[in-house]
């Protein structure tokens, strides 16, 4: 999940990170959490920025987990004494198993509608491993996804290219597709003006979505990155049945031009024994500096 960007370190984005902050913790404090209690999962980057502004906004050290999927960056991001999990977020999220569930996460993907974004969906509709109100916030690249936009570009007509209404919306979907409250709104080619009612109020009244959006340079070429920040949590409540079926969801399917993604079907390749164990390590050094003993 590295991104395209040789550095994080520019002012626009650096602008749009402490927004992010702001509004996440505007938002945990809102629903009533002490910031000094709430676990985040993020991706460092290089340089760890966003982990330097958690905690100058309140966040614990040894509440923040650091997730990094290249061993090069990993390595690198250690030597500076960050507590990073060498692994894919998808699949941290997946196998959670920390006693700690998490308040707020940050997925600065860098990239487009996806299978890191569809992963990620997932994950929040079906994963345990999400508190109650808890906040999460996407960083999406606009553009790059046209293989994954053929299979949902039905759902996402009437709003504009916006990579974070996007995902929001896709989400939405799949929330209505696995619940059984709502098997009547299950998404077909062709979406009925009421279940696009329902989705933009079901999205007003309780997730609270904030937008937002910069521009970076990559090279000659202009990005365009967008991104949302929204509450998630007490209201997704699938039975207990719903959870077994898909608990072991690592990674999304390629979509086929036969819209067959939207049947949820997921490859389950991973060694989740190892992931468990690379959590749970990363709890003990969190555990030790915070006693003081390392």
């Amino acid at each position: 999940m590295a991104s395209g960007l040789d550095s994080y370190k520019f002012g626009s984005k650096n602008n749009w990170r402490r927004r992010i902050w702001n509004e996440a913790v505007k938002r945990l404090r809102g629903s009533g959490k002490k910031i000094s209690e709430c676990v985040v999962v993020y991706l460092p980057g290089p340089d760890n920025i966003d982990g330097e502004i958690a905690t100058s906004k309140g966040f614990k050290p040894w509440n923040l987990y650091a997730v990094e999927i290249d061993k090069k960056r990993t390595n690198m991001l250690r030597s500076k004494k960050v507590n990073v999990i060498n692994e894919d977020l998808n699949t941290v999220l997946t196998v959670w198993n920390a006693p700690e569930k998490i308040d707020f996460v940050f997925a600065d993907f860098c990239g487009g509608i996806t299978h890191n974004a569809i992963g990620l969906i997932l994950n929040l509709l079906l994963s345990e491993c999400f508190n109650e109100k808890a906040v999460v916030a996407v960083n999406l690249l606009r553009g790059r996804d046209s293989h994954y936009l053929k299979a949902y570009g039905f759902m996402l007509k009437d709003i504009n290219k916006h990579r974070g209404l996007y995902f929001y919306r896709i989400l939405m979907l799949f929330y209505c597709r696995l619940s059984a409250s709502f098997q009547d709104l299950e998404p077909t080619k062709k979406l009925a003006s009421k279940q696009i009612t329902f989705l933009n109020k079901m999205t007003e009244l309780w997730a609270n979505p904030h937008s937002l959006e910069y521009k970076s340079k990559c090279g000659k070429a202009t990005l365009v990155m967008d991104s949302l920040i929204f509450n998630w949590g007490s209201a997704v409540n699938f039975t207990n049945t719903d959870r077994k079926i898909f608990k072991n969801i690592s990674h999304v399917k390629t979509p086929q031009k036969d819209n067959s993604v939207l049947n949820l079907t997921f490859d389950y390749n991973c060694d989740f024994s190892t992931i468990r164990r690379k959590i749970g390590a990363s709890r003990a050094i969190h555990t030790m500096r915070r006693n003081g003993t390392i």
